[in-house]
């Protein structure tokens, strides 16, 4: 063993760098004075960093170095920097319980942390008491129960004591926390925050969660990965705690990004998929974000009792023949608060398959309380094909649905909710949807179909009969329920696709569109569409069975 791990394990040993000195020739104890960097030699004072190596740290995925992180930790190290490509099992629990102001970094520069099978679990993390986790910040070890394997974690066995908190006693940076696809939580926190950089969740099932008010947790380009429980999930809030920052994060479409409970005040920004959770919580803020649906064919986000602000994000629907769930759903059924929902500056994106499936919601109002609202402010839709190479175009939308009160209220506004600019809310008894600001009549030419003709490598799949002719009718209509006249009738084949491309110019939106097919040269259509329009130009593709996953219905409704 190189004499500078000899000293300092003696180190921790013996309580100090003195007793050290005592037993070795000076130059020893310059020896172990220079493992700890940041600070002066041989005190060890918090915020001086050791190397895992002169730590005692062995690394090969198999010896438990938990005991050795807690003796760093014990003598004074304020970080510990981490060796690339090594494997770290902790099979032990580390208790971060210095002072109030103390904080301990893990610097893994690429290594991995691997959550081992002998953790402890905590009954404080109510949600799942099964749960076993790895580090326990401002919790003192006495509260450790090995012959019962559980931590005792609340205010009596805090360390910066029962009246107040810590401020960061944990920061991660730039590795792998491997849950081994175990039940394994990485850090459970006692009042106290933490932060974590560039670290990657891989198959367990959380990297924080806390007791108390642990306010100002950060989360840096963080990607949660598949592999282990269901219900992973980068941060899940059991305990109120604000001021939750998550910029740049991920996770595989199937798991969690973050599961949040009474916070009040949360950032969660330039993120990429990922489901998220709120249930009664306030001040939270999603921007920037960019949500998948169809990944995992999941609801992105889920709201109960909460008020939530959707910023400048795009949120795709989902798509299949089996089941669309909405990329967004409210259920204050089971909570005394109520939801208010802001849409702002976001788009719905229509992501068509080579296949001829509907398409789900962009937010459903499953159960909504007398106080439910959502609010859209420049909510538009946009439409995209698989031989297009992502270029989005102005769709038709967006698609807001909920119980049969709900739906009654948006079919009933069409060219309201076109608008992108109103709010869906109960007044005087009944649900309706009404516009934000009076809009001016944008007068009610018809629309034109400048083009209806057979798909041509935009898109495939469709069941359209390849030989049979087809046309198609449109007209507008206002808020105010007038109509215009009906545009001429465009002929169009499906061809090999099996599909019909429409381009629409609607010089009449915002307002509901109608539109109509026929067969064969029959006088009477087969099938029938009404949906919202903001813009005055929208392309569409008409599988067969749903025109950009709009559902066609059956017959000739409102001609």
């Amino acid at each position: 063993m190189p004499d500078t791990r000899r000293a300092f394990l003696a180190l921790t040993a013996f309580g100090g760098l003195g007793a050290v000195a005592a037993a070795r020739a000076p130059e020893a104890s310059a020896q172990a004075g220079s493992t700890m960097r940041g600070g002066a030699p041989g005190r060890g004072r918090p915020g001086a960093s050791v190397t895992a190596a002169d730590a005692g740290l062995v690394g090969d995925g198999a010896t438990d170095d938990a005991p050795a992180i807690q003796a760093a930790f014990d003598a004074g190290a304020g970080a510990i920097d981490f060796e690339a490509g090594r494997t770290y099992l902790l099979d032990s629990p580390v208790f971060l319980d210095r002072g109030t102001y103390d904080q301990f970094v893990l610097n893994l520069d690429g290594a991995t942390l691997k959550l081992g099978p002998n953790l402890p679990s905590t009954d404080a993390f109510w949600r799942e008491p099964e749960v076993r986790w790895a580090v326990f910040p401002n919790t003192k070890r006495g509260a450790w129960s090995p012959a019962r394997g559980t931590v005792t974690v609340d205010a009596s066995t805090r360390a910066s004591g029962k009246s107040v908190g810590a401020l960061v006693s944990l920061t991660v940076r730039a590795g792998t926390i491997d849950g081994d696809g175990g039940n394994t939580g990485f850090s459970f926190a006692n009042r106290t925050g933490s932060r974590f950089e560039g670290v990657v969740l891989l198959a367990g099932r959380a990297l924080l969660s806390w007791a108390d008010y642990s306010d100002l947790n950060v989360f840096v380009q963080c990607h949660n990965r598949a592999g282990g429980p269901a219900n992973a999930v980068l941060v899940e809030q059991i305990s109120s705690g604000d001021g939750l920052l998550m910029a740049s994060c991920k996770a595989d479409g199937s798991v969690w990004l973050a599961r949040l409970k009474y916070s009040r005040g949360a950032e969660i920004t330039g993120t990429v998929t990922g489901r998220i959770e709120l249930d009664s919580c306030a001040g939270v803020r999603i921007g920037a974000a960019h949500q998948e649906a169809p990944v995992s064919n999941a609801t992105m986000l889920a709201i109960r009792g909460s008020k939530v602000t959707v910023d400048t994000s795009v949120l795709y629907l989902t798509r299949g023949k089996s089941a669309q769930p909405p990329a967004i759903t409210i259920d204050d059924s089971t909570t005394d608060e109520h939801t208010e929902l802001v849409l702002r500056d976001s788009q719905e994106l229509r992501a068509l398959a080579s296949e001829d499936v509907p398409l789900g919601a962009l937010v459903s109002v499953v159960k909504p309380a007398e106080s439910t609202t959502v609010t859209a402010r420049g909510l538009t839709a946009l439409t995209t094909a698989p031989g297009t190479g992502g270029v989005w175009l102005a769709s038709p939308g967006v698609a807001i649905g909920g119980s049969d009160e709900i739906a009654a209220a948006i079919a009933a506004a069409p060219a309201v909710v076109a608008t992108g600019d109103w709010v869906l809310a109960r007044r005087g008894g009944v649900w309706t949807v009404q516009p934000l600001a009076a809009a001016p009549a944008p007068g009610l030419k018809r629309p034109e179909l400048l083009r209806a003709q057979g798909s041509s490598g935009d898109v495939s799949g469709g069941t359209l009969p390849a030989a049979t002719s087809l046309s198609y009718v449109v007209m507008a209509r206002n808020a105010a329920g007038e109509t215009s006249a009906r545009s001429p009738i465009a002929p169009a084949m499906a061809g090999q696709a099996r599909t019909v491309k429409l381009v629409v110019r609607i010089d009449a939106a915002p307002c509901e569109l109608r539109i109509w097919r026929y067969r064969g040269g029959s006088t009477t259509p087969d099938a029938y569409l009404s949906i919202p329009c903001a813009r005055p130009k929208v392309t569409l593709y008409d599988f067969g069975a749903h025109l950009s996953g709009y559902a066609w219905l059956p017959g000739e409704a409102g001609r």
